[in-house]
């Protein structure tokens, strides 16, 4: 049997039913790679393909291809913050961030621009050019 080709409405059916997939607008705001920490001294960090939606979703997948979503989050009223390269997001509901390192600072500041315009921070406003 083929893999079964994502719907406009959803997912695979192999993968895990976060609700808020479904919800997705499917507007691609920005993504990239990022990586999930792992525990003692980082052992088993894991690479994710992660996407924010235009909708505010934040989904983490394990490739490119978008067909595995490993998590996934809406973003309103989150509480994003950045240092050096982690990104550290914390929903409304929950105590601990999700820590994602990027790759670049760059892409670290590109990735908090986002984050924060999606969860409604807006993080400061426009003055300090001078990062």
């Amino acid at each position: 049997a083929a893999a079964m080709p994502l719907t406009a409405r959803g997912r695979p059916a192999s993968a895990p039913p976060p609700s808020a997939v479904t919800a997705a607008s499917g507007v691609e705001v920005h993504s990239g790679w990022l990586t999930k920490p792992g525990g003692f001294l980082g052992v088993g960090a894991t690479k994710r393909w992660c996407v924010l939606y235009k909708d505010a979703l934040f989904c983490m997948y394990e490739g490119e291809d978008l067909t595995k979503v490993k998590d996934s989050f809406k973003l309103r009223g989150a509480k994003i913050v950045v240092a050096d390269l982690m990104v550290s997001i914390r929903e409304v509901d929950k105590s601990a961030p999700m820590k994602l390192k990027a790759p670049s600072k760059a892409e670290a500041a590109a990735w908090a621009q986002a984050l924060q315009a999606a969860s409604g921070g807006g993080g400061g406003g426009g003055g300090g050019g001078g990062v």
